[in-house]
């Protein structure tokens, strides 16, 4: 429910006096000047360019009374926003929501990727040159599209599309030969495209209307796609140009990879590495940083951050008869992840327990911690906003509602 004050829907209804003419035009409503067509039973009736009745069914009403029966459903806010954009007129009110209003909404969980590694959204792949991060990138292109487990992690099967943009066909096909050994899955190649703001989102936006299994699409590498210019290294541009493949990968449910370049110089943090501006990493949802301890060795680290990940250091160590990178494991100094909720803990113990829940906030809050000092209504909201963190603990929630309230049921994922 996004929130609306009295104030702030009076002064819009005030902005909008005498606009009634202009937005029956633009909704094909207006028959004539002064004349309209009721939105509610279809009979020509006319109006004062304020305010109309229909002499038919009795409905009538200024502007926002016209849009909220043609629009049925929506909230003051959605309504508002729908006139003003009708009208090609700035529309100046914050999207709000209360935050009672926001523990009660429900989300579908966004599946990963790859489990606890890439979720949908944008991530930098970034590393020092020839150090095999092209080499890991197919290797991962290969696992999504054959939906086989990548590092023991569990995989969400997907179409690829690959744009190996410092690359020949010649060279990507003894590469594919080597990683997939002769039998690559569903991945399309590319070695030539345009630049973001250049035509590059319309490329994009074609070949995921025309492959709905997309699931992942790697750019390599970075420079290869960013507009030539004096500002290329501004942390506007550098914002800027990830977020132009967030937004395709936010409205498509897809994950992007960008392939990308670290500097030279040892800068301590392995993120302060990525060459550029802070702005890619903080557009992005998440950075793997592949680093070699010995350049010239076989063993590598690939720390790992993002908005929805653990944060992680992975030991790794090519595997030279197929070029790829193996996960030996987790580094001795990984850092751990945000500790789990007892509450959370307790549920996914009472499913394995039992096999399953199905009841009301009160009747799970006795089985699980009657003397915590939370109360029911919490437990719901906290249970209802932590759903991703009880997947990862094999817990599927779901809630049903009817005249009776609101029940939780909690089962084993397989």
């Amino acid at each position: 429910m996004h929130t609306v004050t009295k104030e702030e829907y009076q002064d819009c209804r005030r902005e909008l006096l005498g606009k009634l003419e202009p937005w029956l035009k633009a909704e094909g409503l207006l028959l004539s000047p002064g004349r309209m067509r009721c939105v509610q039973c279809g009979e020509e009736t006319p109006f004062s360019g304020i305010v109309w009745q229909c002499p038919r069914c009795g409905a009538m009403g200024e502007l926002l009374e016209t849009a909220a029966l043609l629009y049925p459903g929506m909230d003051d806010y959605q309504l508002l926003r729908t006139v003003y954009r009708k009208l090609g007129m700035k529309f100046s009110l914050l999207d709000t929501v209360g935050a009672e209003d926001l523990m009660e909404m429900e989300f579908p969980l966004r599946p990963f990727l790859v489990e606890d590694l890439l979720g949908q959204g944008v991530y930098l792949l970034a590393g020092a040159a020839k150090i095999g991060k092209s080499w890991l990138a197919l290797d991962l292109a290969q696992h999504v599209s054959t939906g086989e487990d990548f590092w023991g992690r569990r995989v969400t099967r997907g179409e690829v599309l690959y744009l190996s943009l410092e690359d020949t066909y010649e060279r990507l096909q003894s590469r594919l030969s080597l990683v997939t050994d002769g039998s690559p899955g569903p991945i399309a190649l590319c070695i030539e495209c345009s630049r973001a703001g250049e035509g590059l989102e319309e490329q994009l936006a074609r070949q995921i209307a025309a492959r709905p299994g997309l699931r992942l699409i790697i750019v390599d590498t970075l420079q290869k796609v960013r507009r030539s210019t004096t500002e290329n290294y501004s942390y506007s541009a550098d914002y800027d140009v990830i977020s132009t493949f967030k937004r395709l990968a936010d409205a498509h449910g897809l994950t992007v990879v960008i392939v990308h370049h670290t500097r030279k110089e040892d800068a301590g943090d392995a993120f302060n590495m990525v060459s550029g501006t802070m702005g890619l990493n903080g557009a992005a949802d998440g950075t793997l940083v592949l680093y070699k301890p010995v350049r010239c060795g076989d063993e590598a680290l690939l720390q790992v951050t993002g908005r929805d990940l653990p944060d992680q250091r992975l030991r790794l160590q090519m595997e030279r008869t197929h070029m790829r990178w193996l996960c030996l494991g987790s580094a001795e100094d990984t850092e751990d992840g945000p500790a789990v909720d007892p509450i959370l803990l307790s549920c996914a113990r009472l499913v394995r327990e039992e096999g399953s829940f199905e009841g009301t906030a009160s009747e799970l809050l006795e089985r699980l911690a009657p003397d915590s000092g939370t109360n029911a209504a919490a437990l719901g909201r906290k249970l209802n906003a932590n759903a991703a963190q009880l997947a990862r603990l094999g817990v599927r929630m779901e809630t049903r509602r009817s005249t009776g309230g609101r029940s939780i049921r909690l089962e084993a994922m397989t």
